[in-house]
C-alpha cells in the first residue's frame, strides 16, 4: 500500500514519489475493521489495565501489508504510553530476542530498582532457553549466539515461569510510567515450535491467574502476524492454539486501493484522472505491493509538480518498467516451488484463473484430490498459494497463472 508522508519541498521543485514498492507503509487503507479490533484492545490495556486473553494473529500472503498493519499497532501503542516490543521470528530463539528488548526498554527508562528485577528475570528465562543455545549478556546489549541446538529442546515448564515473571514485571512497572506491554511477533510461523508452546502456555496461565478474585492487574497483549499456514504451525507448537484469534489480510478492494493511491498524491498536491485510476487498479489486481509499484511507476514516467494529474499515459508509460519488475516477481516465486509443487501451479494455472476448488486441480493432474496434499500445504506455507475458501486455492499474487501459462506452457 501507499506510504503517506509529509512534504516539506520546495513549491516550484519536482516532487519524490509519495508510493514505496515493498517498504513498510504508514498508510494502511482497507484495513479499518483489524485496526479497530487491535485499537479497542489497546484502550482496554492502557485505560483499564486489561489482560487480552487472547493473542491476535493476522494472517495472509506475503505483500498484503501485515506487518505494515503491525507497525502501525504498534505506533498506537506507543501514543498510548504502552510499552512495546517487536520481533521477528526466523533468526534465532524469539523468546531470547523478546527478553533482550525488554531489558533494553526498561534499562533506558526505568529506576535501578526495577531494571535489576529484569535483569534477574531475563538471566532466568536464558538459562531456561539454554536448549536453543542463545546467549544473553546482562550488562551491555545482549547478543544472540546460535549453536546449532534444536529449538525443540526448549522446555515448556522450564522457560515459561521465567516468561512469566518478565511479563508481569514490566506490564506492571507503573513506576516506569508505562501503561501496560505490548509483543509484537512477526513471522511467526517461523517461530520455533517449542518456543511457541511456551509463550502460548505463559499467556493461557496468566489469563487464569489474573481472573482469580483479588488478583492484580496485568496490562498486556500479544500481537502476531504470519503466513496462510499460520494456523497450523501455531497449534502444532501448542494444541490450544485454535484459541488464537486468527484473522485472514486479503487483497484489497478497489476502493481500498483507490485510497492507497490517491491520499498519498493528494498530500503532495498531485492527483490522478478517472481513467488512470481504472489502469492502475485492473493492472495491479488490488495486490498491495503491486499498486504500490504501478502507481510509483506511473509517477516516475515524468517529473511531477504541484497540480499535476496523473493520466492514463502515464500509467502506460510507466507499466513496462513495473512489468518487468512484476515478471522478476513471479519468476523468483516459481524458482521457489519443487517439481511437484509446479505441477500443481502448472494445474491452477491451466484452470484459466486464480483460483481453483482442490478437485479441479487434482482433475487436471489427474491423481486424487488428497494426492496433492503435501505440495498444497508447502505452496501455501511458502505463500505462493492462499486458501480463498474452504476447498479453494488461489494464486496469492494475482496474475501468477497467466506468467505460468506465458512463460512456462507455451
Amino acid at each position: 500500500m501507499a506510504a503517506a508522508r509529509d512534504y516539506d519541498t520546495d513549491p516550484g521543485g519536482p516532487i519524490e514519489s509519495p508510493y514505496t514498492p515493498g517498504v513498510v507503509a504508514v498508510f494502511t487503507p482497507g484495513r479499518e475493521r483489524q485496526l479497530a479490533r487491535m485499537e479497542r484492545a489497546l484502550v482496554r490495556v492502557a485505560g483499564q489495565g486489561r489482560f487480552e486473553g487472547r493473542i491476535h494473529v493476522v494472517q495472509g500472503a506475503r505483500g498484503v501489508g501485515k506487518t505494515s498493519l503491525l507497525r502501525v499497532i504498534e505506533r498506537k501503542a506507543n501514543a498510548l504510553g504502552i510499552t512495546s516490543v517487536f520481533v521477528t521470528a526466523g533468526t534465532g530463539s524469539v523468546l531470547a530476542a523478546l527478553a533482550t528488548e525488554l531489558q533494553e526498554r526498561v534499562r533506558a527508562t526505568a529506576p535501578e530498582s526495577l531494571a535489576a528485577r529484569v535483569r534477574a528475570a531475563v538471566s532466568a528465562l536464558t538459562v531456561e532457553l539454554g536448549g536453543v543455545g542463545v546467549g544473553v549478556s546482562l550488562r551491555d546489549r545482549p547478543v544472540h549466539a546460535m549453536t546449532g541446538t534444536s529449538p525443540d529442546a526448549v522446555s515448556a515448564s522450564a522457560a515459561v515461569p521465567g516468561l512469566k515473571r518478565l511479563i508481569e514485571l514490566v506490564a506492571r512497572s507503573g513506576e516506569n510510567a508505562s501503561r501496560g506491554l505490548l509483543l509484537l511477533v512477526d513471522e511467526v510461523q517461523d517461530m520455533p515450535s517449542a518456543e511457541i508452546r511456551v509463550l502460548a502456555t505463559a499467556w493461557q496461565e496468566l489469563q487464569s491467574e489474573v481472573a482469580a478474585p483479588g488478583a492484580a492487574r496485568l496490562p498486556a497483549a500479544v500481537f502476531a502476524a504470519g503466513l496462510g499456514d499460520v494456523h497450523d504451525a501455531i497449534t502444532r507448537g501448542a494444541s490450544f492454539g485454535e484459541r488464537f484469534h486468527f484473522e485472514t489480510l486479503r487483497n484489497l478492494s478497489d476502493e481500498a486501493a483507490v485510497q492507497a493511491v490517491i491520499e498519498p498524491a493528494s498530500a503532495a498536491g498531485v492527483s490522478w484522472s478517472f481513467d488512470a485510476l481504472e489502469s492502475m487498479l485492473a493492472l495491479s489486481g488490488g495486490y498491495p505491493y503491486f499498486v504500490q509499484l504501478y502507481a510509483d511507476e506511473a509517477w516516475h514516467a515524468r517529473a511531477r509538480y504541484a497540480g499535476d494529474v496523473l493520466t492514463p499515459d502515464d500509467v502506460a508509460a510507466g507499466c513496462e518498467m513495473a512489468d518487468d519488475q512484476v515478471r522478476a516477481f513471479y519468476r523468483g516465486r516459481w524458482l521457489r516451488a519443487t517439481e511437484a509443487e509446479r505441477r500443481v501451479l502448472i494445474a491452477l494455472a491451466r484452470t484459466g484463473g486464480d483460483e481453483a476448488t482442490r478437485s479441479q486441480i487434482a482433475e487436471a493432474m489427474g491423481v486424487k484430490s488428497n494426492d496433492i496434499s503435501m505440495a498444497r500445504a508447502s505452496l501455501v506455507a511458502k505463500g505462493l498459494l492462499v486458501v480463498a475458501r474452504r476447498g479453494v486455492l488461489a494464486f496469492a499474487a494475482p496474475g501468477f497463472g497467466r506468467y505460468i501459462v506465458e512463460e512456462h506452457l507455451a
